[in-house]
């Protein structure tokens, strides 16, 4: 679609307000930009290139995004999918734009409101195929609420490999109206493109220091109709030392949990569920055709954007595992598992011969069903000192609670995940964590972690998992006072380089040496049932008693 006629004239037209230079740098982590404009998609994996080479051609980039309240800005921060060409000893040019669109339509001329000039900055050491954000710091711009605005960024003249920057990008609006921009070759005809995660306004290293700030709490009851109805809003407004509290009775909410901003240690950003649901499901509603009572699933599984462990082919997500079924079935709170050795769901319900529609076996239950329908719960990327407690996760196409990149400080206190596709919990990359009170059952995996990530956790209760209960691959674990039990393949694994401490911790043995239900992730092609394995590359401090299963737990998120 066509937005502007002649967009690069704008320089002909009119001088900016400012014209000055910025400071440039490359970061592993997600900075701590606050109070301005922001799009953050975690589970983004997508990329669009800003450029100009002999080779790709030139496409310069950026983002639209309206403001509703005015605010000031002094850095600005974009993420990349790698860091590789911050490794060319040149150092590139760009100019960077802010454009004001007055009348809030974009097909007219905007004001330049500010240029800057800068050159890439060197990789500060991050590794090849690394993401990373591209942060700029630079004379202090006002936005005013009640329009739009825009950046963007363009190379001065054609280079080398260097200049081909891979942004991570959302092939969709932003919730707040905004998008992409992107003119190809220089031509000054701009076209509407996919998102970024950027990150506009201010941090703490940024600018002056300012007064003690009194912690708040934030209520969040999307019953309300003032005050915050979205945790959304509520995450974006948290600073360090306030709480999130969701109102009792007020849940499930069917969004994500997402604070893209860290606390501290002496001042943490917290959530207090108070037994609140955060939910992938959706209603499942069964349709009468022909006799029989079904339901569309190859409809709306096509209309996924992700799911863990599943690829798209030809519109139909297929896994290791023949026949598996790429989402969650929960039928009055308990999930409906698929049976290992006949691929059919163990009861209530059977899918058609070509996996199209799931069939209800008895009409008289029609009621009461939900289907996992988003891969986002609970996240955690790149961010340290949040504490979750009295909080369940459910429903994800992913992980409960999906913990990524590098933090520390992260507590969670009396939690449950369950009836996810892949793990209840699951930290991975450097994330360093703290469970105490957890109940992880329904899951593909009721606790995984990976990567040099370390946990401790106490007073924890696995089961009912369809592949592993405690599986830790390379990671790090303290275990204190934990059970698991009923698990498909294995109560308590370490596989690769990883390596427990384990105190009063048991496992009850199988009651058979087959797995019983279907697994789709870690423990797909597994196919038998054990008490424990431990890889001889790993080590465990302490041993796993045999136990009779406990009586089943429940936290007091329940």
């Amino acid at each position: 679609m066509k937005l502007l006629p002649r967009f690069f004239a704008l320089s002909l037209l009119a001088a900016p307000a400012l014209h000055a230079e910025l400071d440039a740098l490359l970061e592993a982590a997600q900075p701590a930009i606050t109070s301005g404009a922001s799009y953050v998609n975690v589970m983004s994996t997508q990329g669009m290139g800003w450029r100009w080479t002999k080779d790709a051609g030139r496409r310069d980039y950026g983002q639209i995004f309206p403001v509703k309240q005015s605010f000031s800005a002094n850095e600005l921060a974009v993420q990349v999918l790698y860091s590789d060409p911050f490794r060319a000893a040149k150092r590139a040019a760009f100019q960077l734009d802010f454009l004001r669109f007055p009348s809030g339509d974009l097909k007219q001329t905007p004001d330049v409101v500010a240029t800057f000039d800068g050159t890439l900055p060197p990789n500060p050491g991050l590794g090849t195929g690394e993401a990373a954000w591209l942060r700029f710091r630079f004379p202090e711009v006002k936005f005013d609420g009640g329009a739009s605005y825009g950046f963007l960024l363009r190379f001065k003249e054609e280079g080398a490999a260097e200049q081909n920057i891979i942004f991570r990008v959302t092939p969709s609006s932003t919730p707040d109206g905004g998008y992409g921009i992107m003119d190809l070759d220089g031509s000054g005809q701009i076209e509407k493109g996919p998102s970024m995660n950027f990150l506009l306004g201010s941090s703490s290293s940024g600018t002056a220091s300012a007064a003690p700030r009194t912690p708040a709490i934030l209520t969040v009851d999307q019953r309300a109709t003032d005050g915050y109805r979205t945790l959304a809003a509520a995450a974006a407004a948290a600073r360090p030392g306030d709480t999130i509290r969701i109102a009792p009775g007020s849940g499930p909410y069917h969004e994500p949990l997402y604070i893209p901003h860290s606390g501290t240690a002496e001042q943490p950003i917290t959530v207090d569920g108070n037994g609140e649901t955060i939910t992938g499901f959706d209603p499942l509603v069964f349709t009468e055709r022909n006799g029989e009572w079904s339901f569309d699933v190859a409809s709306f599984l096509a209309a996924r954007p992700n799911v863990q462990g599943f690829t798209k082919v030809d519109g139909k997500w297929t896994s290791v595992v023949p026949g598996g079924f790429p989402s969650v079935l929960v039928h009055h709170g308990r999930r409906v598992f698929q049976d290992a050795a006949t691929g059919q769901f163990e009861e209530k319900v059977r899918l058609s011969d070509d996996g199209s529609r799931l069939i209800l076996l008895d009409p008289a239950q029609r009621d009461g069903w939900e289907i996992a329908a988003r891969d986002r719960v609970v996240v955690i990327l790149n961010a340290s000192y949040q504490t979750f407690r009295n909080l369940r996760a459910t429903g994800s196409l992913n992980d409960g609670f999906n913990l990524h990149g590098t933090g520390e400080g992260l507590v969670f206190e009396n939690i449950e995940g369950s009836q996810n596709l892949d793990e209840g919990f699951s930290a991975h990359d450097t994330i360093a964590c703290e469970i105490t009170g957890g109940v992880f059952t329904q899951n593909d995996n009721g606790i995984g972690d990976v990567g040099q990530s370390r946990l401790v956790a106490r007073d924890i209760r696995v089961s009912d998992n369809a592949g592993y209960g405690l599986w830790f691959l390379d990671a790090s674990a303290t275990l204190e006072n934990a059970a698991s039990w009923d698990n498909g393949v294995a109560q308590f694994a370490l596989h690769g380089k990883a390596s427990a401490i384990v105190r009063n911790v048991s496992a009850t043995p199988p009651a058979a040496a087959t797995k019983r239900r279907m697994s789709y992730e870690e423990s797909a092609k597994r196919s038998d049932s054990r008490l424990q394995e431990i890889a001889a590359t790993a080590r465990c401090e302490g041993s796993v008693a045999e136990a009779a299963a406990p009586a089943p737990a429940r936290t007091a998120a329940q």
